[in-house]
């Protein structure tokens, strides 16, 4: 009933103040048939040089009224110049391309940054640019072959396009005998499609070096090259896979220019000062510098090295970690058990995989039942390194870590991505075994936890994972699968269980891991409970076997200290266009509501329930708290503005914090967003609907089910189909008459009745159930998933569900 006089509420408002009409259209045309959040789909070019002013281009949709742009870094103004609309077939939506330009100061921070663009209907998506201290030029065409090269002088960053499929941009330029000539190239780190390879020539087109990927873990080339002789070169840039179109932009920065390509050791103790040895090209003959760990910096755990030379600060920096315990170095010979060095602990090792199958093993002591951590910081460092530890007992013997009793077997119908949440059917007759935080091993090779299960033939079922990858369980690695695999709802027992054979197997798992997880990559992570007191081995190498000067690694032993991290983060996936909801960047409409979805990364141990909410709002903005429970990992809270909420005058910060109590003690947690920087609450126009759901405080009976339905008002004559979700539902809450599209309220429709189940088992317990619905994009519509966060979520407001526990 307070759901409905509020809507009447504001019906009523709504008749005697109508909301504002999209730009260009009078009162009596105005209609909103799709998202209005404004999307930035390139700029052109993708970096500006410091001190001077450049004309930057962006292209997207929703960008015209009142754009302002944003950048996150100080020392950069952007001047509009004006806007204009340009065709896009086959869509009805306009595209604009908004022109202006933008002064940097000569003092301004080099490097990758990027800026949103804000305009009445809200902050745009994140787009990455790019900050150089070099003379910038533009590529000019025809340059697709030697003949026609476009002629440079070094040193320049060429900002450029490859425009054609099978085609390359060439570039000719003088350098002298002896010069080491540096090329770097910036294009996927700027949100670029191109896999970009260079290609080194003489003035013959005769190929003399070139490279694919150098750095790990980006598709960005790097070459360098010394020139044998006085004269004419040319560098040819092109994709890898042969492709070529106005997403395939680069930066290419060449010259007799410092590169830094090594550091060991990776990181120093906070606090302290040591010595490191610094490889890479035009650095000078200084080989070694201080790393200072006394910085005051504001990540917790790294800090960014660059080197200042006689050709000036390196064009590149690297990660330098920052360690909290004892620091010493690897000592070989340490490849076989008899001779694996000996550590006290807590200790981090600084070492290096040398060689083709070399091995490094370590010898320390644990007690039992107190649980260590084991981590390498490689990849996480720019290391090449594809680190695998595993825990021996002295004579060489992998140590047990549990078993897994297989209760059920099915397989899966299709191909797994590694990380992806999405598992979809699985085949058999016991898939509606399955329930959510039931443990399933996939394959025989990982163990994940169900968020959502399977209840009917045209289910999904989703794993358990934050930042958009699955989290793999007991040291096993997020993995491809084929289709057709096989998975079995496993019951975790002590590794020493003695289990009697039946029909289905039994699996054992050992204390091994490659790949960490969402928070690690490529980087090694384990927890160790030793089986007995005693010393043990680790044996860390490469997952290929390889190894040179450049495999270093950081190898830290510690007790383990539960904790948590808390994250801006893409929480559920809606299968109708399989795009995840944004929590980003909210913009929040007046007199309405968005979804904020928050998820934790459960640190060593940790697994209390944690409280979350929004700080730093700004008049008329308001926000639900929520809860992350225990086993969970994500909430949703909901972010509204008042009908009289007015635009902040000054950029308001998304602030969200979780608290949750370890130890005795309260610690609290600010979220964080490790993709998009510049995180911002906006106010915008009234959304095309308003969600809200009835009843408002229904009771469910383990066990049954009850109705509920989700209703709908349109606006601005937006009559298009809504998908909708429902957030925060506990384990063994789930929808009945809900198929592979969800639940839909369909166009020309403004409401939906649904069945909510309780399964039997399911304890007494009260929680905030929320209905988002999402309006799409006109290019999600037509089936393009791809499209960057086009779509707009809206939020009912939460109801709060009783569930009351099935007497006995």
């Amino acid at each position: 009933m307070i759901l409905t006089r509020v809507s009447f509420i504001l019906l009523i408002f709504l008749l005697q103040y109508p909301p504002c009409l999209l730009v260009g259209e009078t009162e009596s045309t105005a209609k909103l048939r799709f998202s209005p959040s404004p999307i930035v789909y390139g700029v052109s070019p993708l970096g500006a040089q410091t001190g001077t002013t450049t004309l930057i281009t962006v292209e997207g949709i929703n960008l015209e009224d009142s754009p302002r742009l944003i950048f996150s870094q100080s020392g950069v103004q952007a001047r509009i110049l004006g806007i204009e609309r340009l065709p896009n077939p086959p869509y009805q939506t306009p595209r604009q391309r908004l022109k202006f330009y933008l002064d940097v100061d000569l003092e301004a921070k080099l490097g990758s940054h990027g800026f949103r663009i804000k305009t009445r209907y809200g902050t745009s998506n994140w787009i990455s640019f790019a900050l150089g201290k070099y003379s910038h030029v533009e590529e000019t065409s025809p340059n697709g072959t030697s003949q026609d090269s476009q002629k440079v002088d070094l040193p320049v960053t060429v900002q450029g396009l490859v425009e054609r499929g099978g085609r390359g941009d060439f570039f000719r330029f003088q350098a002298r005998a002896g010069q080491e000539l540096v090329f770097h190239v910036e294009a996927a780190s700027l949100g670029s499609r191109l896999d970009s390879v260079l290609e080194f020539l003489d003035h013959r087109g005769i190929l003399l070096a070139q490279n694919d990927n150098f750095f790990p873990d980006t598709r960005d080339s790097v070459l360098a090259v010394p020139c044998p002789r006085n004269g004419e070169y040319q560098i040819r840039i092109s994709d890898r896979g042969g492709r070529g179109g106005r997403s395939f932009a680069y930066r290419l920065t060449m010259g007799e220019i410092p590169l830094l390509t090594g550091v060991f050791p990776l990181g120093v103790r906070r606090g302290r000062l040591r010595k490191a040895r610094i490889k890479g090209d035009n650095l000078g003959t200084e080989t070694l510098i201080s790393l200072d760990g006394r910085q005051s910096i504001s990540s917790k755990d790294h800090l960014q090295l660059g080197v200042q030379t006689p050709l000036g600060q390196t064009l590149n920096t690297q990660n330098i970690a920052l360690g909290e315990v004892p620091e010493i170095l690897e000592t070989e010979p340490n490849n076989r058990p008899t001779k694996a060095q000996t550590l006290p602990v807590p200790v981090t090792v600084n070492g290096i995989v040398g060689s083709r199958n070399d091995q490094d093993l370590f010898r320390f002591p644990a007690t039992r039942d107190k649980v260590l951590v084991l981590e390498v910081q490689a990849r996480r460092l720019s290391s090449p390194l594809d680190s695998v530890v595993q825990i021996l007992d002295l004579s060489g013997k992998p140590i047990p870590r549990a078993i897994l009793r297989a209760l059920s077997e099915d397989f899966h119908d299709t191909a797994l991505r590694a990380g992806s949440l999405l598992l979809n059917r699985f085949g058999l007759e016991n898939s509606t075994s399955y329930l959510p935080l039931d443990f399933v091993f996939l394959d025989r090779r990982e163990l994940i936890r169900l968020d959502r299960s399977i209840r009917r033939a045209d289910h999904f079922s989703v794993a358990q994972g934050i930042l958009g990858q699955r989290l793999s369980w007991l040291g096993t690695d997020p993995q491809n699968h084929p289709s057709h695999g096989s998975v079995h709802k496993v019951q975790i027992l002590p590794y020493d269980t003695l289990v009697k054979e039946d029909f289905l197997p039994n699996f054992t798992l050992y204390y091994r891991n490659d790949d960490g997880g969402p928070l690690h990559g490529k980087d090694s992570y384990l927890l160790f409970s030793p089986p007995e007191d005693g010393e043990y081995l680790l044996q860390l190498e490469d997952l290929e076997n390889k190894g040179s000067d450049r495999h270093s690694y950081r190898l830290t032993i510690r007790p383990a200290q539960p904790d948590f991290e808390l994250f801006l983060d893409d929480g559920f996936l809606l299968y109708v266009d399989g795009r995840a909801s944004g929590a980003r960047n909210p913009n929040v409409p007046r007199g309405g509501s968005v979804p904020l979805t928050v998820s934790a990364a459960r640190l060593e141990g940790f697994n209390g329930p944690i409280q979350v909410k929004v700080e730093g709002l700004p008049p008329g903005f308001h926000a639900t708290e929520g809860i992350i429970r225990p086993q969970e990992l994500v909430t949703t809270l909901v972010l509204s503005a008042n009908e009289t909420a007015m635009e902040p005058s000054e950029l308001v910060d998304l602030r969200v914090v979780g608290l949750a109590t370890i130890g005795g003690h309260i610690i609290k947690r600010k979220a964080w967003d490790p993709l998009e920087p510049l995180n911002l609450v906006s106010l915008v126009p009234h959304a095309p609907i308003v969600p809200w759901l009835e009843p408002a405080d229904p009771i469910i009976r383990s066990g049954e089910s009850i109705q509920l339905t989700i209703n709908i008002q349109r606006r601005y004559g937006f009559n298009l189909d809504v998908p909708f979700i429902l957030q925060n539902r506990p384990a063994g809450i789930w929808i009945e008459d809900s198929g592979s599209n969800g639940i839909v309220i369909s166009k020309g429709e403004t409401s939906r009745t649904l069945t909510l189940r309780a399964d039997s088992w399911v304890q007494a317990t009260t929680f905030p159930l929320i209905a988002v619905g999402r309006v799409k994009s006109e290019a999600v519509r037509r089936r393009r998933s791809g499209a960057k966060a086009e779509s707009a979520d809206y939020s009912a407001f939460p109801i709060l569900v009783t569930v009351e526990a099935k007497e006995d």
